[in-house]
């Protein structure tokens, strides 16, 4: 047996052990929400998020990541060892490794993620991404009503009314 395929048939060993694993220790979905779906947000949504997408790359669902970047897959279920999102959490290499800074993901996690991606990467039903903090109200620019005649009353009360009245029509004190 060749080197190559040896390499190939334990992965395929290792891998099935994950899987299996996987399904006694409480599921895929669990692992992804409380493994793979937090390391994610913690160490790639600040380039793979919301807010940014680098190489058009968006980690903040499944369907996402299923998806790929600009560049393609980067997940393949029929074949971890293809799989881009792998090849670059292990990378060593600075110019390709993810993330580029800081502390690597934990090879516990990166078993985690490789027994996912074995299950087909899947998510919770209905899952929705991230919202764009630009998004939010505080970051909107101001409009104007669409009724002339709401913005022209906007800053009167009853009370305004009655003052501006009685200042224009002094009453006499006698």
């Amino acid at each position: 047996m060749k080197t190559g395929n040896l390499q190939a048939s334990f992965l395929g060993v290792i891998v099935s052990c994950l899987i299996f694993q996987l399904h006694i220790s409480g599921g895929e979905e669990g692992a992804y929400a409380s493994t793979i779906k937090a390391t994610f947000r913690e160490r790639c949504y600040a380039c793979h998020g919301a807010l940014k997408q680098k190489a058009g790359l968006r980690l903040d669902t499944a369907g996402f990541i299923r998806q790929g970047s600009g560049d393609g897959p980067i997940i393949d279920t029929s074949s971890l060892a293809a799989s881009e999102l792998i090849r670059r959490l292990e990378s060593h290499d600075p110019l390709q490794q993810m993330p580029p800074e800081g502390t690597r993901v934990p090879r516990e996690v990166i078993g985690s993620i490789i027994q996912w991606i074995g299950l087909g990467a899947h998510g919770p039903e209905g899952e929705e991404p991230e919202v764009d903090p630009t998004m939010h109200w505080a970051f909107q620019p101001p409009v104007s009503s669409l009724n002339p005649q709401a913005n022209r009353n906007r800053h009167r009360s009853d009370s305004g009314q009655s003052l501006c009245h009685k200042l224009h029509h002094p009453i006499s004190v006698g």
